[in-house]
């Protein structure tokens, strides 16, 4: 698994037994909060990949094999979640996504040859967390919290003495 900058790409060495792993790379960025379920035996991919929120910026890398005429062969993907239409048919085999918003996302990719054969669909799964403020946990604490406020100043209010005082 490779994290990439516009200088160097790195490989992610991690413990990959665990479902939850952190990383220094050696460019000096630190990843951490990186869940996956297993990484495939063909490609090494991770699967079941789930990234902290600000681990957000993606490239996917992608090759079609032929034996006729490789330097033809052509490309087109989409971000199911986030783009609405497929990309033009182009020779670029690389796709970089940053600052993606919290959800699921499904990475697609298909390949077409010289001959205007057209490659399975590829599709690759993965998940951006919401930071915790943005959770449906911390959404119910805000909620018990501002009713134990409401029912806090609606009590104040109801008091007799508070009423009083209030007026004069």
């Amino acid at each position: 698994f490779f994290f990439s900058s516009r200088r160097r790409h790195t490989r992610l060495q991690g413990d990959w037994s665990s479902d939850v792993c952190s990383s220094d790379l050696s460019n000096g960025m630190l990843v951490e909060h990186v869940e996956l379920d297993s990484i495939s035996r063909w490609g090494g991919l991770p699967l079941g990949l789930s990234l902290a929120h600000n681990n957000n910026f993606l490239s996917f890398a992608f090759v079609g094999i032929t034996e006729n005429q490789p330097d033809q062969t052509k490309y087109t993907y989409k971000l199911e979640g986030l783009d609405d239409a497929w990309s033009s048919v182009s020779t670029k085999s690389t796709a970089s996504y940053g600052n993606l918003p919290p959800g699921d996302y499904l990475f697609r990719v298909k390949a077409v040859n010289s001959n205007q054969v057209w490659s399975k669909e590829l599709v690759y799964s993965f998940t951006i967390r919401p930071p915790w403020w943005k959770t449906w946990w911390a959404y119910l604490l805000y909620l018990f919290i501002g009713i134990s406020r409401s029912e806090e100043h609606t009590s104040e209010l109801q008091s007799p003495c508070n009423l009083v005082c209030r007026l004069l």
